[in-house]
């Protein structure tokens, strides 16, 4: 009970300071709202040739459809981004898929879907004021940028986090690079991929970067990607 106690006080850390950084940056510098442009463009071709691989393009009586897809970086960036409306909790994504096999990360992210996902529910919105009374003035929009290498298997994340930055602003490794950070972030993940799947019928049985595409492996519901008010 007391090592989850530290990480979790750890992780609340780390959004302490993201608060304080976001609230000095938005109110002095608001220029820094503009996601990092990482070069990669949304496109109705891109998204449709996505849907085409996931078996997403077809009508069908399944609930489930299995996948077994590669997707270069403008399909996943399209799929995130295409057509979406202006209150998405993503919006303005970016992902551009390196052939190193990391993963650049560049977005607006909603406030509350951003702490929900990390967090993943380990702490409640008292905790987080308690700890960060600055939270409540931190913008409703936050741009993010993460490079990021690892994997999914089965619904579990093992992913290191190698850059990070909020609101244009760099953040010191010291915040995200050590085991027991590393380790918080990947179990904040884990647990809503898990919820996710549960939810939605469908499981990330396998999900990595490789030689600068996604390989997607897996079961997504029928319906996936094409709601536009997501």
């Amino acid at each position: 009970m007391k090592k989850k106690s530290k990480k979790k006080k750890a992780l609340i850390a780390v959004f302490v300071i993201f608060v304080v950084l976001g609230v000095v940056i938005g109110v002095f510098v608001y220029n820094m709202h503009v996601p990092k442009n990482l070069g990669v463009k949304v496109s109705k071709e891109a998204y449709d040739s996505a849907l085409k691989k996931l078996n997403l393009d077809k009508d069908t009586d399944k609930e489930v459809l299995d996948v077994d897809a590669r997707l270069t970086s403008e399909e996943v960036t399209s799929l995130l981004g295409y057509n979406k409306s202006e209150d998405s909790a993503l919006q303005k994504v970016q992902v551009r898929v390196n052939k190193d096999d990391t993963v650049d990360f560049s977005g607006v992210v909603n406030k509350e879907f951003l702490l929900e996902t990390m967090l993943g529910g380990s702490v409640s919105e008292e905790s987080l004021l308690e700890s960060a009374p600055a939270l409540k003035y931190l913008p409703n929009k936050l741009t993010v940028y993460f490079n990021f290498s690892g994997e999914v298997v089965n619904n579990t994340t093992d992913i290191t986090v190698n850059k990070a930055s909020l609101m244009g602003v760099g953040l010191p490794k010291s915040l995200y690079k050590k085991k027991d950070m590393q380790e918080s972030i990947n179990n904040a993940l884990s647990s809503f991929l898990k919820e996710q799947a549960e939810q939605n019928k469908g499981s990330f049985d396998m999900v990595k970067p490789q030689d600068g595409e996604l390989v997607v492996k897996g079961q997504l519901p029928a319906t996936a990607f094409q709601n536009s008010g997501n």
